[in-house]
């Protein structure tokens, strides 16, 4: 099943499209344990740069990350006693939609494109991982600007996300929005500070305060906060 399905180069093309899979995988602590090949592991560094032992057969997971997956409710479907098994669940219940005997790369396939039409005519299309990965790297774009505390380019980057999310999904345009949002309360505080530098008196300041979020506010929904506070600091100045 693994050597025939998953590591089958046209499934994994087909899989990066179209489905998730959990599994339910037992016997590998007995297989680690005998020195099984199939068991056999590499050292590699994780997303936060850790070292960390992968297994071979198992590609970025860990022994303990093949454990968490046998314990989810993967496992509660095989009720035959039977291996392999294999199923299509309905991810927005939970519910066995149809079980595939003799799961060859080509049956599983077939399946998953008729299973999917039902699951697209009752919700739409869902999200690619093509495209979730796109939205992930415009999102990674905009916090590297803002950790740079680069307000201006982080909100161009928000913009040219939302603009692509505006193409997609419900769900990626909910990620893209709520990625602008955490730019614009940024922006927010430092118009607050603004706002506070000005009610303290000191004109001054709080026009060199202003000044710098000038061109980081144009097109966001904080420009009629911005003109609020700069038509003051102008009255301010008149007098």
């Amino acid at each position: 099943m693994h050597g025939s399905v998953l590591q089958n180069k046209k499934y994994i093309k087909f899989h990066d499209e179209n489905t998730v899979e959990v599994m339910s995988l037992g016997s590998l602590q007995s297989g680690i344990d005998k020195g099984d090949k199939r068991a056999g592991t590499y050292m590699g560094k994780d997303a936060a740069g850790n070292d960390v032992e992968y297994l071979l057969e198992w590609p970025g997971l860990t022994k303990d990350d093949i454990g968490k997956l046998r314990s989810s409710p993967a496992g509660q479907f095989n009720q035959t006693g039977r291996i392999p098994y294999t199923s299509i669940v309905d991810p927005f219940t939970g519910k066995e939609m149809m079980v595939i005997k003799g799961a060859t790369s080509g049956k599983i396939m077939d399946a998953v494109l008729a299973q999917k039409k039902v699951l697209q005519s009752l919700h739409g299309k869902g999200i690619t991982r093509k495209d979730l990965r796109g939205i992930q790297k415009g999102q990674a774009a905009v916090a590297k600007a803002m950790s740079k505390g680069d307000l201006k380019k982080a909100v161009a980057a928000a913009k040219k996300l939302e603009a692509k999310a505006n193409k997609k999904s419900e769900g990626l345009q909910a990620m893209a929005a709520t990625t602008m949002k955490t730019v614009t309360t940024e922006i927010s505080k430092q118009l607050d500070a603004v706002a506070a530098t000005l009610d303290g008196g000191d004109m001054k300041a709080a026009k060199s305060q202003l000044s710098k979020l000038r061109g980081v506010v144009r097109g966001t929904s904080l420009q009629e906060r911005f003109d609020e506070i700069d038509g003051k600091i102008k009255a301010a100045s008149a007098k």
